[in-house]
C-alpha cells in the first residue's frame, strides 16, 4: 500500500514550501493522488490540505484518516510541589557545565549603544554571536537556585524564541500578572533570534522606557533579521491599557527580575523542568500544526493555556 503521512513540520511546510513554489504543490498533489491513504494529525492540517487543493479534496476526503499525536509519559511525568526543588537539582545536575549564553552577555546587550533603528539591529546581531544557541544557559544552575520552587507560582513557555510565538505578548502581560500575583515568575526555555528582543522588552518595562519600548515594538520581527514587523498585539493593548501605565506596572513589579530564561533545554533536561510549573503557556501568532507541547505539559501534570486557533484549538 501506498501511504501519505504528515507529521510534524506539516504546516510549515504547507505554509512556507507548498504554498509558495508551484513545482512542489504539483509535486505534493501527484503524490497524494498516487497514495492509497492519506493520514494527518488533526483537523487543523487537514482543513489546510483541502483549501490548498479545493478541487482534489471530494476525492482525497475518500481515503483520508485523522491518528493523533502522543507523547510518552515515560518521559514528562508530574513531580509534588514539594519535590521540585530536588527534580531541579536534578537537572543542573545532568546539565553539566552548560555553554550557552550568561547574564553578563546580557548586561553586554543592555548597556549597548542603540541610540537608532541601525545601531540597535547591530548590538543584537553582536549578542546573537556571543554564545552557542543550542546549549542550555551558561550560568543555569545559579537561575534556577534564585526560584522559590514551591512558594513561586512558576508560568512556563518552552518552544522557539521567534517572533510568531507570540511570547512578547506574554513578557507584556507580566506587569498586570505580577501586581495581581506577585509571586508570579515566567520561566523562558528554548532559542532563537527573538530571544535578545524579549530581553529588551523587559529592560525597557522594568526601567520604564518608553522610547525603547516604542522601538522594539514598532520593529518587531524585523529585529530576528528579517523586514520589519510591528508587533500589532502588542501595539493593541499598549494603546487600550495606556503605554504609560503599563510602564508604571513595570518599574513597580520590575517583570526583568522575574523573569528566567534557561536557553535551550533537550527533552532530558526539560522533563525535569516541565513538571515544575504551575502552567505552560503557548500564546502563538501563527498557525501551529500538531501542538506536542499541550500534550507534553499534560503529561507532565501542568495546566496548558494557549491561543485558540488551528493546531492549538484542536489539541485544546
Amino acid at each position: 500500500n501506498r501511504l501519505i503521512g504528515s507529521g510534524r513540520g506539516a504546516q510549515s511546510a504547507i505554509e512556507y514550501a507548498v504554498k509558495k513554489s508551484p513545482a512542489l504543490a504539483l509535486a505534493a498533489e501527484r503524490a497524494i493522488d498516487a497514495a492509497d491513504a492519506l493520514v494527518v494529525g488533526n483537523e487543523a492540517v487537514s482543513r489546510r490540505i483541502f483549501r490548498l487543493f479545493p478541487e482534489r479534496a471530494p476525492a482525497w476526503k475518500k481515503k483520508h484518516e485523522i491518528v493523533t499525536v502522543g507523547v510518552d509519559p515515560a518521559i514528562f511525568s508530574p513531580v509534588a510541589r514539594e519535590d521540585r526543588a530536588l527534580s531541579i537539582r536534578r537537572l543542573t545536575r545532568e546539565a553539566g557545565a552548560p555553554g550557552g549564553k550568561t547574564l553578563e552577555m546580557s548586561r553586554r546587550l543592555m548597556s549597548s549603544e542603540r541610540s537608532d533603528d541601525e545601531s540597535l539591529r547591530a548590538a543584537l546581531t553582536e549578542a546573537r554571536r556571543e554564545y552557542e544557541p543550542k546549549a542550555p544557559d551558561g550560568d543555569l544552575s545559579g537561575k534556577l537556585s534564585g526560584v522559590d520552587w514551591v512558594g513561586d507560582r512558576i508560568v512556563l513557555y518552552f518552544g522557539k524564541l521567534l517572533s510568531g510565538k507570540g511570547v512578547h505578548d506574554l513578557v507584556l502581560a507580566l506587569p498586570e500578572m505580577l501586581e495581581r500575583s506577585p509571586l508570579g515568575r515566567l520561566i523562558v526555555v528554548g532559542e532563537g533570534p527573538f530571544r535578545e528582543v524579549l530581553e529588551l522588552l523587559l529592560s525597557a518595562l522594568g526601567s520604564g522606557d518608553p522610547a525603547l519600548l516604542e522601538r522594539v515594538v514598532r520593529l518587531g520581527g524585523g529585529l530576528e533579521g528579517g523586514p520589519d514587523a510591528p508587533l500589532k498585539n502588542v501595539s493593541a493593548y499598549l494603546e487600550s491599557a495606556g503605554a504609560a501605565r503599563v510602564l508604571e506596572l513595570g518599574r513597580r513589579t520590575r517583570p526583568d527580575l522575574r523573569t528566567v530564561f534557561t536557553g535551550y533545554l533537550p527533552h532530558a533536561l526539560l522533563r525535569h523542568l516541565l513538571p515544575c510549573a504551575d502552567v505552560a503557556v503557548f500564546p502563538s501568532e501563527v498557525a501551529e500544526a500538531y501542538p506536542l507541547v499541550l500534550l507534553e505539559a499534560i503529561s507532565a501534570g501542568v495546566l496548558p493555556s494557549a491561543s485558540y486557533f488551528e493546531g492549538l484549538g484542536d489539541g485544546l
